[in-house]
């Protein structure tokens, strides 16, 4: 007996040794690797720490089913566009396409070959133009006139101006053919993706999605997003459809993205980490946690079961959450659901889970003591086994 002792004590020499050059090895490949520490990084004299309170207040609430119904059926934030006002006239400029006609009178008539008789109107229509780099068209018989900065009323007036010089009484009528000085961008579920022309004054969101052809699938199935000036705004295709304040004036240079919206929640914890998207609205937290994989019987605590979500400080009054502890319009809370309870089911059916919501289930207290005796066990029994392999 005493001679297996003195073995196990040797086998217990022969593990620290192994675990010391192990750590040994580490710190030295820490030493040598190809950068800092990270102790390093935030021990060095000369970093200036910016924050230093990581920690912040957060509401903490229990949740029962008339908590659930009240959440879920608190009205959501309105949909917004930037509201721009209706545009000036249209300005032409290089890449636009016009089609000029001259009307001249004369008391005297002119023939009209085409009908065999004689009309005191003659209409010349010049072959379209676009204009060009230099801002130009071309027009007979004056030639070369400045068009770029210009409304199509005002082309009008000076070309009949100047064509007075060499005619009796002419006048200018202009039809703007193509307006590629002036473009948005239509992309994804629309039938005809590409650019589209701003050839009226106040062209709208709606005239633009229908003149690409339309969406490609239902109303309520699509969201449209607007990028402009780096920003990006995004509302259901259905309420642009019904709601005149979101049917907005487009801007040169907006890019508008028909599209599926994408629901997606984080799921953390004891079921697995993961991001689970969803092609239907009103997910319940029920259905959620089904999709996960539901709740192990083994690992998950059925009183961990917590949604983050940030909500704005009218929902959080009528939580009874104490506003004065929260800076800010929005205030982050934790909402927590007992498993345990019999009727937690019909609690968290009538959960809505919304886009940006965490959900996060704790292990149980089983499973994080199996952890701490894995662990244990692991370090006994270790030097028994060299015990063991020393007496083989």
């Amino acid at each position: 007996m005493d001679n297996r002792f003195k073995k196990a004590v040797q086998a217990t020499c022969v593990f620290i040794r192994m675990y010391v050059a192990i750590f040994c090895d580490l710190a030295l490949a820490a030493c040598t690797g190809a950068g800092p520490r990270g102790a390093n990084i935030k021990g060095s004299e000369d970093a200036v720490t910016v924050f230093r309170e990581t920690g912040q207040p957060f509401a903490l609430i229990s949740v029962n089913e008339d908590v659930a119904k009240f959440v879920t059926d608190y009205p959501k934030e309105p949909a917004h566009f930037p509201q721009t006002s209706r545009s000036g006239p249209v300005v032409l400029g290089v890449g636009d396409t016009v089609a000029v006609s001259i009307v001249t009178t004369d008391n005297g008539g002119f023939v009209d070959f085409t009908t065999a008789s004689v009309t005191p109107v003659a209409t010349t229509t010049l072959p379209q133009q676009t204009i060009r780099e230099t801002g130009n068209i071309n027009v007979a018989p004056i030639g070369v006139f400045r068009a770029q900065g210009l409304t199509v009323a005002q082309l009008e007036r000076g070309l009949t101006r100047k064509l007075s010089e060499v005619l009796v009484e002419p006048t200018v009528i202009v039809e703007l053919i193509e307006r590629q000085s002036q473009r948005v961008y239509v992309v994804g579920a629309v039938a005809g993706a590409g650019r589209v022309s701003l050839t009226e004054v106040d062209t709208r969101l709606v005239d633009v999605i229908t003149a690409s052809g339309g969406p490609a699938g239902r109303l309520e199935d699509l969201e449209v997003l607007v990028s402009r000036s780096g920003q990006t705004f995004r509302a259901p295709l259905d309420e642009v459809f019904e709601n005149p304040r979101l049917n907005i004036h487009l801007r040169p240079d907006d890019v508008i993205t028909v599209q599926p919206p994408e629901r997606k929640v984080i799921v953390l914890g004891a079921t697995g980490n993961e991001t689970l998207r969803f092609d239907e609205p009103d997910v319940t937290l029920t259905e959620l946690i089904g999709q996960s994989g539901g709740l192990d019987n083994r690992r998950a605590s059925r009183l961990g079961v917590f949604v983050y979500r940030r909500i704005n400080r009218e929902l959080a009054a009528g939580l009874d959450v104490p506003l004065d502890e929260f800076g800010g319009a929005d205030i982050p809370a934790i909402f927590t659901f007992n498993f345990t309870e019999p009727t937690v089911y019909f609690t968290s059916s009538k959960w809505t889970i919304e886009e940006g919501d965490v959900l996060y289930i704790s292990d149980n207290f089983v499973e994080e003591i199996g952890v701490i005796n894995t662990a244990i066990n692991a370090l006994i029994t270790t030097p028994l086994q060299l015990a063991n392999i020393v007496d083989d």
